[in-house]
């Protein structure tokens, strides 16, 4: 599969991580249908990472390594229609860490072999998910630490081993609308504060 930029129309890339080493902030990287390897640094503030088109193939980013599939640090961050895979069987990891910075995930799916779905730590971190899915992380399916934000519409978090959500220290946040959180391990429910979310 190859990859395109916004800033270098017509230039193809035979990998993922090439596209984003020659991207610039703001730029937008579009994916053909097919796998990819991570794992993926996305620092550049700005930047859109999204699959090409509407519905015409999947587009999987997958890690087998000790890192997560995506690793993010910049500001204004985009990701869209991606199916992000950390399969290592090795240890605990989760399959999108975001640190710093801010980022948006639409119409994405999260899943770790042992790690959490999507963390997220660190004061001023904002994160937002619509439209994702989570299932069947070995650990949990969000986390949110450090005084960091997570807001998720329409998403679904099911099947996780440990819980579906955890909220942990002053100042995290875990807002849910429109969400179902189901199936999940020791707490089905949100360990934190969860709001308009519909949990079974």
């Amino acid at each position: 599969p190859m990859a395109s930029l916004s800033s270098a129309p017509g230039e193809a890339f035979a990998s993922l991580a090439a596209a984003i080493r020659a991207a610039v902030a703001g730029d937008t990287v579009t994916l053909a249908p097919g796998e990819y390897e991570g794992p993926l640094e996305l620092a550049l503030d700005g930047l859109t990472v999204r699959a090409a088109g509407e519905g015409g193939g999947s587009v999987v980013v997958r890690a087998t390594g000790a890192s997560p599939v995506i690793r993010a640090t910049g500001s204004g961050l985009t990701v869209v229609g991606l199916e992000l895979r950390q399969d290592s069987a090795g240890s605990a990891v989760d399959c999108v860490a975001v640190a710093r910075g801010s980022a948006a995930f639409r119409l994405c799916s999260f899943k770790s072999a042992l790690g959490s779905g999507l963390a997220v730590s660190g004061a001023k971190v904002a994160v937002s998910a619509e439209e994702c899915s989570i299932d069947g992380t070995g650990k949990y399916g969000c986390f949110v630490a450090d005084q960091a934000a997570l807001d998720a519409r329409s998403c679904v978090i099911q099947s996780c081993k440990a819980a579906g959500v955890v909220s942990r220290g002053k100042g995290s946040r875990f807002h849910a609308e429109k969400c179902t959180i189901q199936n999940n391990g020791e707490s089905a429910a949100c360990l934190g504060a969860c709001a308009r979310a519909r949990v079974v």
